[in-house]
């Protein structure tokens, strides 16, 4: 979310438009995508308005790398694009793809991934990474779960601080009963 800072001051005067914190440093969205080597040298690029569909950007990827002689082709893309229709269409389009997402935003992870006992295996001192496959065959998927201890530690002293302050407010409340109605 855009910093406010700067706002307030235009927005003391009635203005014509109200100004949505959204717009503040807005620009033009694009889609950029590459295709590249295995050591990650880009051999194509493109770049698509930043309202294209996904399933559009990946039709249009297959569509341009059917003269290509591949052994083989992966998609990589960020956690915007997973959705089942996607993943259906990746798996039509490229056969293998590689999706991010945060582990608590599809059930199937929540439900399954998470469970799963297995040692994370340490690359760096704030990467660590362990593999799931659920299913077998045709219907196996891989997850690679990731795990940065220091952002866990992080994030941990940011609830702390946030138990403590909310504490601290609900503490400086002048009626300290509740009932459910309000709990």
């Amino acid at each position: 979310m855009p910093s406010l800072a700067g706002i307030k001051d235009r927005m003391e005067e009635p203005a014509a438009i109200p100004i949505s914190p959204m717009m503040v440093n807005w620009a033009p969205q694009v889609v950029v995508a590459l295709a590249v080597t295995r050591d990650g040298i880009p051999v194509r690029s493109w770049v698509l308005p930043g309202n294209t569909a996904d399933v559009t950007t990946v039709t249009k990827v297959r569509t341009d790398r059917r003269g290509w002689n591949l052994g083989r082709a992966m998609f990589v893309a960020d956690a915007g694009m997973n959705s089942t229709n996607n993943r259906a269409e990746l798996a039509k389009a490229c056969g293998k793809y590689l999706l991010a997402c945060r582990m608590a935003s599809i059930a199937e992870i929540k439900g399954e991934v998470l469970g799963k006992r297995g040692p994370y295996t340490t690359f760096k001192d704030n990467l660590q990474a362990k593999e799931v496959i659920i299913d077998d065959g045709e219907r196996r998927r891989r997850y690679i779960l990731c795990y940065n201890p220091q952002e866990a530690e992080r994030q941990a002293k940011h609830r702390q601080m946030l138990v403590e302050h909310l504490e601290l407010e609900l503490a400086s409340h002048k009626d300290h009963s509740a009932n459910a109605q309000w709990a």
